[in-house]
């Protein structure tokens, strides 16, 4: 049995967690690059339930003349991407509304508008991006943390086999 600096179970055991999820997730973004699919992080709650705050959502392109209506798409709105459900499909465009709203949103989305379809969501896996996004300085100091904190686990040979 391999004994770390904080115990058999201890920082070795969290990092192989954590080192698990991040393949899951680089899977996960492989798969979506090569399908032509984007992804990205909800960041309000105007569509609770459906999609939470800190959500990860996959979206494929969408061809505007095939977007029903009760769909989930991402569209530009101002330089800001909104995804919201849509209510009703006019000859000047697509009615939209978040689920968590009361009222329809200003305008229509056009076809230029369009970024995609929503086909995947992952509730709360995208937490850790909006986390570095906000506070980059501290996720960096964590990462130096980490860092040094392994170091001298293995420049003081905390490491014992017992066999």
């Amino acid at each position: 049995m391999v004994y770390g600096c904080f115990g058999p179970k201890g920082l070795h055991l969290l990092m192989n967690r954590w080192q698990w999820s991040g393949h899951v997730v680089l899977v996960v973004l492989v798969l979506a690059w090569i399908l032509g699919a984007r992804v990205y992080v909800v960041r309000s709650g105007s569509m609770l339930p459906s999609l939470a705050p800190g959500s990860l959502v996959m979206t494929l392109p969408a061809d505007y003349d095939n977007v029903q209506v009760g769909s989930i798409i991402c569209f530009d709105r101002g330089g800001q991407l909104v995804a919201h459900r849509v209510k009703a499909i006019r000859g000047y465009g697509l009615v939209t509304q978040g689920d968590n709203n009361s009222s329809l949103d200003p305008g229509t989305v056009g076809r230029e508008d369009l970024k995609g379809r929503v086909v995947t969501v992952i509730p709360g896996i995208g937490w850790p991006i909006l986390l570095i996004r906000a506070f980059p300085l501290v996720f960096g100091g964590l990462v130096a943390l980490v860092f040094a904190v392994r170091f001298a686990c293995h420049s003081r040979s905390c490491h014992k086999t017992i066999g």
